[in-house]
């Protein structure tokens, strides 16, 4: 029998480590400002690693004000990401935390391909158990690509 080895991904291509904002309010509003979210026709959007059905534009939803958002994390990296409302082929990794989420009050619990086991994003909750009312998903920009429906 013979074993096939597969090299994970490196996650130092996604995330750039360069916080140049504070994390208060007003930066965030700045920071989320300046961002250009492209408008796509319907479209089907999958892992940009392995192709896996993830998810369609009309699931997309704002959340504070935005559908994409800019964010930086506790360890200085930065992540564009865009928000849903229903996503399917995604695996949480690690229970919900409740600390340092960008989302005051929403529990944030990492998402990844269940295909290609890539980060894909986040979900966020209200409660450790959601129910679905009670869940959004943020997923990463540059992990994602489109296939257009539309003729």
């Amino acid at each position: 029998m013979s074993l096939l080895l597969l090299e994970a991904p490196k996650l130092d291509i996604f995330a750039k480590k360069n916080c140049d904002t504070q994390n208060d309010s007003s930066t965030k509003k700045e920071s989320h400002s300046q961002l250009h979210t492209k408008k796509h026709p319907e479209s089907i959007i999958c892992c940009k690693n392995c192709r896996q059905i993830i998810t369609k534009d009309e699931f997309s939803m704002v959340v504070d004000g935005y559908h994409e958002h800019l964010q930086c994390n506790p360890h200085g990296f930065t992540f564009v990401f865009r928000c849903f409302r229903e996503v399917w082929h995604v695996a949480q990794a690690g229970p919900p935390c409740l600390k340092d989420s960008w989302f005051p009050g929403f529990y944030w619990t990492i998402v990844h391909c269940n295909q290609c086991f890539v980060h894909l994003g986040w979900q966020f909750s209200t409660s450790p158990s959601p129910t679905k009312g009670d869940v959004f998903w943020g997923l990463l920009t540059d992990r994602l690509s489109h296939i257009r429906t539309d003729p």
